[in-house]
């Protein structure tokens, strides 16, 4: 005897013709894109929120299957670990912000000197004379100087301590708010609660995949599915290892080299790996400037070489992370040219700010393997491609 589901519609109605199953398959793609523009204000916390499940999960797994926890204790004790670890940072925030701030005094004052002595140096420069033939630069210097006279030092004529002043003053007025106080700690709070509730049940998710994709292609959504989720985590939690890791390199590196504010130039360094490619690049530019004007705090070195120091130690970094730290901690699961990569998340931190520029590199290879296995299927589908297929082995 078998039985009936009593989620389906009763034998007696006849199924639905052409028209009403295209218009069932409009409703069923309709609802979750209305879902989520609903809460398009909570994006970014619903987001932040899979990615720390993303990070988190694995230990849930090893608390839970491995020492035999309750599956809640193991969540639960997971969010205590990830608090404690978020309080790490709020201890060397203090020392952060004022290596930060000593890094764009000090930058400040390398780029007056630089000024300064470019100006001089474009002023002694005389007319040429070859033979009947003058050759004037002043077409060429004259503006130079005017933008470094008129530009460049204008905007920095007050004492660098002043624009530090002002700087700080900013600051501490936007942090100083009470209502931003309360407004992190609220996104902060929701984004911690969305992710206890993503660690402790996701059956809700998988139900509503399930009645949304038709039986017929269930066996192939599980497939596309099984190959994004794989894609987001070697990339979240490499990306994130790498960040972490390089941004410890260079701290420690410049603090041995003795390049003042050697903490900043970490928390730069490894923040700016999120743009593939160009970011290592921008990160070396403040260090080779800070070890050229202002040199090793004890290391008797030329400025000149130990400029050309730190340039090496950021230029070994950059191939020690493109032959070992990315491959190691992201493996092979994105594998797309270094230019998509870049481009993909310049677009992202434009678009959505330091959480986009996270999230488009793995978007876009998300994109590139769902149609890849369209045209796996498509070629599979061929008359006469299971016949080639044979005869190519």
């Amino acid at each position: 005897m078998t039985t009936q589901n009593q989620d389906a519609p009763p034998a007696s109605i006849p199924p639905w013709g052409k028209p009403a199953r295209v218009a069932g398959t409009v409703l069923l793609l309709l609802a979750p894109a209305a879902a989520l523009l609903l809460v398009r204000p909570y994006w970014s916390n619903l987001v932040t929120a899979a990615i720390l499940a993303f990070l988190l999960r694995p230990a849930v797994t090893l608390f839970h299957s491995r020492l035999r926890l309750n599956k809640t204790v193991a969540v639960i004790l997971t969010m205590l670990i990830l608090l404690l670890f978020l309080a790490i940072p709020l201890v060397l925030l203090p020392a952060l912000i004022t290596s930060l701030g000593e890094l764009a005094k000090s930058l400040v004052i390398s780029l007056e000197t630089l000024s300064q002595e470019l100006a001089v140096l474009l002023t002694d420069i005389q007319p040429i004379e070859i033979g009947d033939y003058v050759f004037d630069f002043s077409a060429i210097t004259e503006p130079i100087l005017g933008f470094l006279n008129a530009s460049l030092l204008d905007y920095i004529q007050e004492s660098p301590e002043e624009v530090m002043s002002l700087l700080v003053s900013v600051l501490g007025s936007a942090l100083s708010g009470i209502s931003g106080i309360i407004s992190f700690f609220i996104t902060f709070f929701f984004t911690l609660t969305f992710t206890l509730y993503m660690l402790l049940d996701l059956s809700w998710l998988s139900a509503g995949l399930r009645f949304a994709v038709p039986a017929s292609l269930a066996a192939e959504f599980k497939e596309v599915l099984s190959r994004i989720l794989l894609i987001w985590k070697a990339y979240i939690r490499g990306q994130l290892g790498v960040m972490l890791a390089v941004g410890v390199i260079v701290t420690l590196g410049m603090w041995l080299l003795g390049i003042p504010n050697a903490l900043a130039l970490g928390f730069i360094a490894g923040l700016l790996e999120i743009i593939p490619n160009l970011g290592p690049i921008l990160a070396t530019v403040p260090a080779i400037i800070v070890a050229l004007f202002q040199g090793s705090a004890w290391l008797d070195v030329n400025h000149l070489l130990l400029a050309v120091i730190v340039g090496l130690f950021y230029f070994s970094l950059q191939k020690l992370e493109d032959s070992f730290l990315t491959p190691q901690i992201q493996g092979q699961a994105i594998e797309m040219p270094p230019l998509v990569v870049m481009l993909s998340a310049l677009v992202g931190i434009h678009q959505f700010g330091l959480l986009g520029g996270i999230i488009a590199v793995p978007i876009v290879a998300s994109v590139r393997e769902v149609l890849k296995y369209v045209k796996e299927r498509l070629e599979q589908s061929q008359p006469g491609a299971a016949a080639i297929k044979h005869d190519s082995n």
